[in-house]
């Protein structure tokens, strides 16, 4: 569907007003002092799935493409933070908490397959029973195993999971190339695998395939970034640390004021010069040059975002289904602004999200209990 914009540049106002707004509500003073909080990287999940659902808004549904620019120009900034972000927690879990092959792919293969299957036949189902579109097996067989070879926004089944396809790569991946005591060689490994595979010859179309070429630095970057993030700094460096905390504490916050204003420029600049449609390499440095400025910008910020922590939390599930429910299912651009339209999904989202993390948790629990020894259910289906 085309999502009709009389006043582009009014909208996105009225949208930047009420994001910003919840944004300030959610402020407040950083606590956690780490180079990568659990905190931050959820604000960053947070930030990257908003990102991706505003490009989907405003490039492909919204009839005057002004609308929501230049918010709607960091989709490939919002798939560079996943990425990044992946890398980065797969590695710092495997440095900290060792585990074999096995015990990887049954944690984090399951972690990402389940609701990406309830999700998947939810919205066979919908589709299917209120759109009566149906879809080849072939089609429904790779949708099941996480194969998505094409990304056409209108056509394919849910096309911005060609992502997924890809972030199950890297998890088969990594277990079988990942060296503990060399993250950073490990991360070169990685770049080399990538581009070896992408230069073979690959059943997916070649838009996905310039997808895959955009983005496949981040991952191993996040590889080599947690390597150092974990690295043991030399007495030296301690020393040299202390002596700025203790020294120069006015000197520390003016630096950090005028680093954030600097990175805030120049993420407003290369967000609206962002390379769209001027080759992938092109894109590629600029939207990578975009990804580190966001990063260090919310490393150096003083303030957690608690709006967009709850996006972060819900982040996987909202990406698995916002395509198909903004496109397909609008309820909300046919009635209300586009501006105020958009805010409000991502409120119905984070309730839809909710409502599918209880019914993981209840079906868990449910397992779990016919599971148990000397339960009736369990001894019946022996």
């Amino acid at each position: 569907m085309t999502i009709s914009v009389l006043n582009p540049g009014q909208e996105t106002l009225i949208f930047a007003a009420l994001f910003g707004f919840a944004l300030a509500v959610g402020a407040r003073r950083k606590r956690a002092r780490n180079f990568f909080s659990p905190e931050l990287t959820t604000e960053l999940k947070g930030l990257a799935i908003a990102a991706v659902i505003l490009a989907h808004v405003g490039y492909f549904m919204a009839s005057d493409t002004r609308f929501l620019f230049p918010l709607s120009t960091l989709a490939g900034v919002g798939v560079n933070i996943f990425l990044f972000l992946s890398g980065y927690g797969l590695t710092v879990s495997a440095l900290r908490q060792p585990a074999s092959i096995w015990q990887f792919y049954r944690k984090r293969l399951g972690k990402i397959f389940v609701p990406f299957w309830m999700v998947v036949i939810i919205l066979l189902i919908l589709d299917t029973l209120i759109l009566q579109r149906s879809y080849p097996v072939t089609t429904i067989l790779h949708s099941l195993l996480g194969f998505f070879p094409a990304a056409d926004l209108a056509g394919s089944f849910n096309a911005p999971l060609w992502y997924f396809t890809a972030i199950v790569f890297y998890y088969l991946l990594f277990p079988l190339l990942f060296l503990k005591k060399y993250p950073l060689f490990t991360a070169g490994l990685f770049l080399i695998a990538s581009r070896w595979v992408l230069d073979q010859t690959l059943p997916v179309t070649p838009d996905v395939l310039n997808l895959y070429r955009l983005h496949t630095a981040c991952f191993p970057l996040g590889i080599a970034c947690a390597g150092i993030a974990l690295w043991q700094k030399p007495l030296w460096l301690k020393g040299l640390t202390k002596r700025w905390e203790i020294l120069l504490p006015i000197f520390k916050y003016i630096i950090r004021a005028g680093l954030i204003a600097a990175l805030g420029a120049l993420i407003a600049y290369t967000t609206i010069h962002s390379g769209v449609g001027e080759g992938y390499k092109i894109e590629q440095q600029a939207s990578l040059i975009t990804t580190a400025a966001v990063l260090l910008f919310f490393i150096l910020l003083p303030l957690e975002l608690g709006w967009l922590r709850w996006l972060g939390v819900y982040s996987f599930e909202l990406y698995l289904f916002h395509w198909p429910l903004l496109y397909r299912y609008d309820v909300l651009y046919r009635f209300i602004s586009p501006g105020w339209a958009t805010f409000l999904y991502f409120l119905l989202f984070l309730a839809l999200d909710w409502l599918i993390r209880q019914a993981l948790v209840r079906a868990q629990q449910a397992i779990a209990v016919i599971g148990k020894p000397g339960n009736p259910g369990a001894t019946a289906a022996k």
